[in-house]
């Protein structure tokens, strides 16, 4: 139930053009819906991981500003940016290990893959260990 919410969240921020959001926009509630989307973007990457489904949001649809790395800023943006970083890579783990794509890659190039993908998931939680409390 919780992917079908997602998923129709997802949709809906993408009907809204939140994916596509500037900085320089002149739209009311802009952060709040830069915010918005990068947060439903990251539900959406780990349900689909989860579930085995391919992500409602795509990468190449996507030209709204991530959120910046600024570890000295407040605890919430910093979450916001390693959450954003772990769907990025959540939707790769998708796309290159699990994906029907993924199946026709031989053992070996799946094996290079994921261990890539582990090196990544490992800064990212060395990144979280820096600034957990």
């Amino acid at each position: 139930m919780s992917r079908k919410f997602v998923s129709a969240a997802a949709r809906l921020c993408q009907d809204a053009g939140y994916h596509c959001l500037q900085r320089d926009s002149d739209v009311p509630d802009l952060d709040l819906k830069i915010l918005t989307f990068w947060h439903i973007f990251s539900l959406d990457r780990g349900l689909s991981l989860n579930f085995g489904r391919s992500p409602t949001i795509q990468d190449y649809d996507i030209s709204c500003p991530k959120p910046e790395a600024d570890l000295s800023g407040d605890f919430i943006s910093i979450i916001g940016y390693i959450s954003v970083e772990l769907a990025f890579i959540q939707g790769e783990i998708f796309a290159k290990l699990y994906s029907a794509r993924a199946q026709l890659e031989s053992p070996e190039q799946k094996t290079a893959l994921a261990r890539s993908l582990g090196a990544r998931l490992e800064s990212a939680r060395q990144m979280w260990l820096l600034v957990s409390p």
